[in-house]
């Protein structure tokens, strides 16, 4: 059984390389624009699941910043982006590495069950100016799952189980990121919060209709009541309800040469 963190590691290595940068490149640069509206010139800054970087830019945040942190479970590679300004922190939130003795479908449902996850981060003493956080939410424990075992109904006991322990991390981890802010500190996350085959009539519809936030919304709000919240919506609402004079926005996130996702970015004060 493949652990968590190589997980992760396979996971950010899916979306290197050139290929995926370019057809990336019109997203990171909203999403690095919005950023920067509010950002804190001059200050410290914490990039969490920063991954390999591809849907930001590292440049522009450097720049803007007096020192970054690039925090991530995936310390390999996120240390390819370091520089004399730009340092690696290795940050795990759930610390459940270790569900990795068994290939027993009942006995991961048990082990979710009784897990009670930690964080372990070698940031230490440190508060920031600005806050960014890439998306996270829905890789947390169900993605891993769906790898280990691809024919389970999303209305199992270990789909139920996994979301249980993922809720229990985005709190848990959401909790910890508003620890590391300095008093006033600019926070800004996007989220990935629906996915969508770029051929379906419901895609094209989205699409005509992303710059309008009161339609998005309430797509979403609709969405929600019939399907109940996703890891993405829950976590990224419950950062966004803890923001002051929070701002958002919706953006494309051309994902591969099929796929879509729609993306919520948020920006406030903590």
């Amino acid at each position: 059984m493949d652990s968590i963190k190589s997980f992760y590691r396979e996971l950010n290595m899916s979306v290197s390389g050139e290929e995926t940068r370019k057809r990336w490149e019109h997203f990171r640069e909203a999403v690095t624009c919005f950023c920067m509206e509010g950002f804190i010139s001059g200050g410290s800054t914490v990039i969490i699941a920063a991954g390999n970087m591809n849907d930001i830019d590292l440049k522009t945040i450097s720049d803007a910043s007096g020192s970054v942190i690039l925090a991530d479970i995936d310390s390999m590679t996120i240390s390819e982006n370091t520089s004399d300004k730009v340092a690696a922190a290795e940050v795990d939130f759930g610390c459940i590495d270790y569900i990795t003795g068994t290939i027993d479908q009942n006995d991961l449902i048990q082990t979710l069950k009784a897990t009670s996850p930690t964080i372990k981060s070698s940031i230490t003493n440190k508060k920031f100016n600005n806050i960014l956080v890439s998306p996270y939410y829905t890789q947390i424990v169900l993605p891993w799952v769906f790898s280990l075992f691809p024919g389970v109904k999303p209305e199992s006991e270990i789909v139920e189980a996994a979301l249980e322990l993922a809720g229990k991390i985005i709190r848990q981890s959401n909790e910890y990121i508003r620890d590391l802010a300095e008093k006033n500190c600019r926070l800004s996350l996007w989220t990935d919060i629906l996915e969508y085959d770029i051929s379906s009539p419901a895609y094209s519809d989205i699409v005509s209709n992303i710059f309008d936030n009161a339609w998005m919304d309430a797509y979403l709000e609709q969405y929600t009541n019939e399907f109940g919240y996703g890891l993405g919506s829950y976590g990224h609402m419950e950062m966004e309800d803890n923001l002051k004079e929070a701002v958002h926005k919706w953006m494309i996130w051309p994902f591969d040469s099929t796929r879509s996702l729609v993306v919520k970015i948020t920006s406030g004060t903590l």
